[in-house]
């Protein structure tokens, strides 16, 4: 009963499923953790020989529009630059770890492209990316999210083969996410106060249940994809 007022958010999901498929490759295989931030999946990945990328010029504030996180702090990176244009030889890397990351790229599919030179025969592309998102992380914001199309589209293009594609939530999930931010979203305390009690223990339980009795509304509104592909 409890899990009814529990507000399930992108990440929620996300983390459970990008730790599930790194705990999967084989031990001693080479990864590229590709824009890769803070390095949060860094400790999923000891079986393996990590290598960082990012270009490492977000500072947790950008421009001081939209959504930002204050939080944010580079580990050591290997590759410090633009990640469509990695300075490394090709078929250098067994597997590639890429999360929430294309929609802050302004080139994504020549980043896909630089991906698949970058794997080997038969290596494992790991991507996350929203389907609709708000700005954040601005100016490094480009696109609001991908559906699904996309990636297939984009792999059959660049000798890759999509093996995995999953919803991250469906739209009962998404909705509740977002009612719980509009409640920040207002100068006034006391509104803020109202919405957030009044989503609480209302809107967000009915959210939740709708949700837990959905099958289908993930294919109109979720809260991005979740994706493995293959290098033919």
């Amino acid at each position: 009963m409890l899990d009814l007022f529990k507000i399930k958010n992108n990440v929620h999901f996300r983390n459970e499923w990008v730790e599930k498929k790194l705990k999967s490759l084989d031990g001693g295989l080479k990864i590229l953790d590709a824009g890769c931030g803070p390095q949060n999946y860094r400790k999923f990945c000891t079986h393996l020989k990590y290598k960082s990328q990012d270009f490492a010029q977000y500072d947790g504030k950008g421009d001081g529009n939209a959504l930002h996180n204050e939080d944010w702090k580079y580990g050591e990176i290997d590759y410090i630059g633009n990640i469509w244009d990695i300075n490394e030889k090709e078929g250098t890397f067994d597997a590639i770890l890429c999360t929430e990351v294309i929609e802050h790229i302004p080139y994504p599919n020549e980043t896909v492209k630089e991906f698949s030179r970058l794997l080997k025969r038969e290596g494992t592309l790991i991507v996350t990316a929203p389907f609709a998102s708000l700005p954040h992380m601005t100016p490094y914001y480009y696109y609001s999210g991908f559906y699904k199309q996309w990636y297939i589209d984009i792999a059959k293009e660049n000798n890759l083969e999509v093996v995995e594609i999953l919803e991250n939530g469906n739209a009962y999930d998404f909705v509740a996410q977002e009612l719980n931010r509009v409640a920040g979203y207002s100068h006034n305390k006391l509104t803020r106060l109202f919405l957030k009690i009044y989503f609480r223990l209302f809107t967000i339980p009915i959210l939740n249940f709708l949700s837990s009795k959905d099958k289908t509304s993930k294919e109109f509104l979720t809260f991005g994809y979740q994706v493995v592909m293959k290098k033919i």
